[in-house]
């Protein structure tokens, strides 16, 4: 299965309920040329089942935040809430925060209500009293942000999925009366994608679409994992106990359907992976293919190389 020039392996797929797990349904904008395959409003450009991860672009989300408005919570990925949905953003990501007086929270607010990211944007003032981003910019580095003119923090690992709340809010709400604030931006990104000369140079001349900001190609990365276990044929559920959850592979029938492949816990659900040696799809029967006819070649190429370099040490034989 795949869309435009990308696979789409299991447990991912397109089309009807059978061609993948519950949660991992894709779909495949034909609209345009390649045709883009897409997560709910976000584009897919990359499926990992090794690092459990997929990457998509974000478009649209980066969040304009100006002194008409006092704080506003910007977060949306088009995906549903955290907890109903298997994915989480990955550490990988960094919380984006540009402008002056400004400061931005990332939380999840579900039964383990957590602040998964933050920082805080300062500027000097000029002679006018208003905030002067320019010296922000020259005072600082020109690829990262440090806290004067935008700042960028690392993400936590979230224990209830998709983060669901990013406020952000002046710091100086005395400012905030006077109208003096530049404008400010908030968005989530891949780890090493944001420089900040090059976004800095976009931002004023993008167009803007329903006010929310504008339309920067954002990579994300986000961790997926299965919820829960699948039947195996018209059995239920299957349990694994919390003792074998300890481990760090299990056996879980109904997920990994190779036979030669384990299950990993991860931190709301399970993973699959080819048992050493094997490498391949672990969620379809036989996706796991044996890498141990190259491996005992090799193993054996070696053995032959060292003993000629014993014999040759030993003067044995010429090489």
């Amino acid at each position: 299965m795949s869309c435009g020039n990308l696979s789409v392996p299991y447990p991912f797929g397109i089309g009807p309920a059978k061609c993948y797990v519950p949660g991992f349904k894709l779909t495949c904008d034909t609209s345009h040329r390649p045709p883009r395959l897409m997560l709910g409003r976000l584009q897919v450009v990359d499926i990992s089942l090794r690092k459990n991860t997929i990457r998509v672009i974000n478009i649209d989300r980066v969040s304009r935040f100006d002194d008409f408005i006092r704080s506003f919570n910007g977060i949306s990925f088009g995906i549903g809430p955290g907890e109903a949905v298997p994915y989480s953003l990955s550490t990988h990501n960094e919380l984006i925060l540009m402008g002056c007086n400004v400061q931005a929270v990332l939380s999840n607010t579900g039964k383990n209500r957590e602040i998964l990211s933050g920082c805080s944007s300062f500027c000097p003032t000029n002679k006018n009293v208003t905030y002067d981003t320019a010296a922000a910019s020259s005072m600082d580095d020109k690829e990262y942000c440090y806290g004067m003119g935008c700042c960028q923090a690392h993400i936590s690992t979230s224990r209830d999925g998709m983060p669901s709340e990013l406020w952000v809010d002046w710091i100086d709400p005395n400012m905030y009366s006077v109208r003096l604030l530049p404008l400010s931006y908030v968005f989530i990104a891949a780890e090493g994608w944001f420089n900040k000369s090059w976004v800095s140079a976009q931002l004023p001349e993008s167009s803007w679409t329903n006010g929310l900001g504008p339309r920067l190609k954002v990579p994300t990365i986000l961790d997926w994992e299965i919820l829960q276990l699948q039947p195996t044929s018209s059995q239920q559920l299957a349990n694994v106990s919390i003792p074998q959850r300890k481990t760090q592979y299990i056996k879980c029938p109904g997920i990994c359907r190779s036979k030669n492949s384990l299950c990993k816990p991860m931190i709301r659900g399970y993973s699959c992976q080819c048992s050493e040696g094997y490498d391949g799809n672990a969620y379809l029967i036989d996706g796991c293919k044996g890498l141990h006819a190259c491996t005992s070649l090799i193993q054996a190429v070696n053995l032959l190389c060292r003993l000629l370099l014993i014999l040759y040490m030993l003067n044995l034989i010429n090489l």
